[in-house]
Formats: structure tokens, sequence, C-alpha cells
């Protein structure tokens, strides 16, 4: 049960490495993305362009909206966004309950096959009088009792506290990035293109 208890984990904390990295990879996308715009038609460009990263896919859908809605508002696709990008951080959160009940689990069946010994030792005892095989199977059975709840404190640790602290860590960026995209758009985007809707109504 430990080791599956491991393998779980390192799943869940490669997932949210990997998400952590794509996240802090999108500022640079954007930054990218920023700098083109700085261009003549630069905004033409990347709205032809393949979509590089969420912040261009959001300038993307920014355009295909502008193109059909004169009042331009990005609240929905923010949202999106911000759902879109959760994702990764939900599965990481439902690994970090399986780690838990994994632990608890791994409890249970080693107090179960303690028992089991338990009840084996005592039936030995009673055939053979002999105190030295109690000991022996006392012993074991002790050993089988830390197992359960040494599997228990892996469980717990790394799914209550080491996973939600890195999964606290992605949400954060997730927000974070989300907040910029948003800001930038406003601020840089969406008031560019509510101009060339408006060169292109008065033409």
């Amino acid at each position: 049960m430990t080791i599956v208890i491991l393998v779980l984990f390192s799943i869940g904390l490669v997932l949210n490495l990997m998400g952590i990295r794509t996240l802090r990879n999108e500022y640079v996308c954007a930054a990218v993305c920023l700098d083109t715009m700085k261009v003549p038609n630069g905004i033409k460009e990347l709205v032809e362009l393949p979509s590089a990263g969420v912040f261009h896919q959001h300038l993307k859908d920014l355009a295909a909206i502008a193109k059909h809605d004169k009042n331009l508002s990005q609240d929905g696709l923010i949202s999106l966004l911000y759902s879109q990008l959760m994702a990764k951080s939900r599965m990481v959160d439902v690994l970090s309950g399986v780690l838990v009940t994994l632990g608890l689990i791994g409890t249970v069946v080693g107090l179960i096959s303690m028992t089991a010994g338990l009840n084996e030792t005592l039936s030995s005892l009673d055939d053979s009088q002999d105190a030295s095989g109690l000991l022996s199977g006392m012993r074991d059975t002790m050993s089988g009792l830390s197992t359960a709840f040494y599997t228990t404190l892996i469980g717990a640790f790394l799914g209550s506290v080491a996973l939600r602290v890195l999964n606290n860590v992605y949400t954060s960026n997730v927000e974070h990035l989300v907040s910029y995209i948003a800001s930038t758009a406003e601020v840089r985007i969406v008031p560019l293109l509510k101009s060339a809707k408006r060169v292109k109504v008065d033409a």
C-alpha cells in the first residue's frame, strides 16, 4: 500500500510541477505577443497565427468577438480560461484525497492482519504451551501494527500536507496569470479592438 501511495504522490507531484512550469512559460508567450503588438498591424498578424499560449488564444478570441459585438467584454472568456487552467488543480486535489484514503485503508488492512496473526499465535500457544512462541508472535504482531500506522502517516502527510501545499502554489500561479491576462487585455487589447471596429464602421 505504501508503494501505491508513493507512486500516486509522484504522479501528483509531476503534474503539479509541469503545470507550474507551463504557467511560467505563458508569461514569456504573453511578452512576445505584447512586443508583436507594438509593430504596425501587429494584432492582425497575431490573430492570423496559430495559438501559441493562453494569452495569444485569449487575444484571438477577443478579436473574433469584436467582429460581431460592439460592446466587447472579456468576462465570459476569463471565466472559461480560469476553469480550464484549474482543471489540473482539481485532478491533483483528487489525488491528495486518494492518498489519505489509501493510508487509512492500509491501516485497516494492517489491523486485520494483526488480529489474524494474534489469533494464530494464541492458538499455537494452547497447543504447545511454549511462551517463547507467544513472544515471537507478539513481536510480529506489533511490527505489523507499526507498519499499519506508518502507512497512515505517509498517506496523510503526502496527501494532506505536501500535495495540498504544492497545489495551493499552482492555484496561486493560476490566479496571478488570469489576473495578468485580464488586466493586460483590458488595458492594451480591448481598446485597440474597439477603435479598429469604430474605424471600420466609420469607413
